[in-house]
């Protein structure tokens, strides 16, 4: 694993990891004190903690972890067959796009990282598999409930998933299935009220900004940005995200202004086509 310490994160889900398996609880092992792990939900550290119980040396345990981590790779590429399946894409097109999303150089970097995107990203997709398929079909409850309780293991792997505590709900509703919206709001909630109620029960007493930061999104940014800059940080991002969606296609030359420009059409191409599936196989 060479690339160990690209990210900030990669060293702290490690950390808690190792806390995880010595039994010390999830705390952060580097910092004073040893404060508890209220910033990052726990599913990926308790995944890598097996790493520690399996090989307690560093950095021995590495090739442990990266297999933990790049496994779920092919499990994607394989959900994402299934998606291009209710996509109705015709088998070719599954073909072409499962090996595009084998190749991606971005996933092919999140899953040699001690990241949980790819984690993350295979239980999301295989939430909203289930939820389609149930809006299909009038099969039992137990779909909605499996549905929801992914999403709150997602949710507990990157709170990223929150979105769905909406919108998963909403799908049900709109297709007058409330029994089922039900169900899986009771299935993906206690998950997120758990990880809520632990974290800030547990959250650390000082405000500094170095303890705000490892402790608190929502603190540290309270703490850190004024309400004059939301315009800015909302321009900043909406850029960003634009060419990260661009850069998912094909990465673009990194000197600007051709990452940008290439990033942006690539991007727009893409919503383009998204709109196309949504017309041709409903808004789902």
């Amino acid at each position: 694993m060479p690339l160990l310490g690209y990210f900030q994160d990669d060293g702290l889900y490690m950390i808690a990891a190792k806390g995880l398996a010595e039994g010390a609880g999830y705390r952060i092992l580097s910092l004073p004190d040893q404060p508890y792990q209220t910033k990052y939900p726990p599913v990926y550290p308790l995944l890598l903690s097996i790493s520690w119980k399996i090989q307690p040396q560093f950095p021995d345990n590495l090739p442990i972890a990266m297999t933990l981590t790049w496994i779920w790779l092919p499990l994607y590429v394989s959900l994402c067959w299934l998606q291009f399946g209710q996509f109705k894409l015709r088998v070719w097109e599954r073909k072409i796009l499962c090996i595009a999303v084998a190749v991606n150089p971005v996933l092919a970097f999140m899953s040699a990282n001690l990241m949980p995107e790819m984690l993350f990203s295979s239980l999301l997709l295989a939430s909203l598999l289930l939820i389609n398929l149930e809006s299909r079909s009038r099969a039992s409850l137990a779909l909605p409930v499996l549905a929801g309780l992914l999403a709150g293991i997602a949710w507990l792997t990157k709170s990223a998933a929150t979105p769905l505590l909406i919108s998963g709900p909403l799908w049900y509703v709109l297709r007058k299935q409330y029994l089922r919206a039900a169900f899986f709001l009771l299935s993906i909630t206690p998950p997120a009220l758990l990880w809520l109620s632990w974290s800030l029960a547990r959250k650390p007493p000082g405000k500094d900004a170095a303890t705000l930061y490892y402790s608190d999104y929502l603190r540290y940014y309270f703490h850190d940005v004024r309400l004059e800059d939301v315009p800015w940080i909302l321009v900043a991002n909406s850029k960003a995200l634009l060419k990260g969606i661009g850069n998912l296609i094909a990465l673009a030359p990194s000197e600007e202004p051709f990452r940008g420009v290439i990033g942006c059409l690539l991007a727009f191409l893409a919503a383009s086509g998204i709109l196309r599936i949504t017309r041709n196989g409903g808004w789902t």
